[in-house]
């Protein structure tokens, strides 16, 4: 019998994989009471298959800033497909979905308490950048002084574009649990 790795099976299984994880969401009822299309609750997930046969197959130590994936960050563009969406949803969903590009947590200070159909699309960070250094070779290449614009949007413009809406980082009180102390041996009750 002849041997795979890890990497080669997530390769080969990846759109069965995404395919059943889908199916077996939709019998958890907790997930499906927010509502999101196929394409929107799965969106992330090519993407993350990507990265981890990059990273698995990668020579450099896991935990580095050199484990990049240029592969996947140029294939990446991200978009989002969201029916009966609240704002306070899409905060959730852009946070989860789109970490790669925000790094922060996402709360809804919009007010608004509808729900929206709507697709948003950007570019990944990772793209952008790879874009703009291709761009910086090609200038200096040519002898401009000036860098030529790249396409696509950020994350954050795509946002305030497409939806009016603006992310603004800010400092916020969160909720977090302190640990005192631990006993070595539990106590009763």
């Amino acid at each position: 019998m002849a041997h795979e790795s890890v990497a080669t099976i997530l390769e080969r299984t990846a759109t069965t994989t995404i395919k059943d994880w889908y199916e077996h969401t939709q019998l958890n009822k907790e997930l499906i009471s927010v509502p999101m299309s196929r394409e929107c609750r799965c969106a992330h997930l090519p993407q993350l298959f990507r990265d981890l046969v990059f990273r698995l197959r990668s020579p450099t130590i896991p935990g580095t800033e050199e484990l990049f994936s240029e592969d996947a960050a140029e294939a990446f563009n991200g978009m989002f497909h969201c029916q009966n969406v609240t704002m306070a949803q899409f905060a959730d969903l852009l946070s989860a979905v789109a970490r790669g590009d925000i790094k922060s947590r996402v709360v809804d200070k919009t007010g608004l308490t509808d729900s929206y159909v709507f697709s948003l699309s950007y570019t990944g960070a990772g793209r952008l950048r790879l874009q703009e250094a291709a761009a910086h070779a090609a200038a200096k290449q040519a002898g401009e002084a000036t860098v030529g614009p790249v396409e696509g949007l950020a994350i954050e413009d795509a946002v305030r574009k497409e939806l009016g809406v603006r992310l603004e980082k800010q400092p916020l009180p969160l909720p977090f649990l302190i640990l005192d102390h631990i006993d070595q041996a539990p106590t009763e009750n």
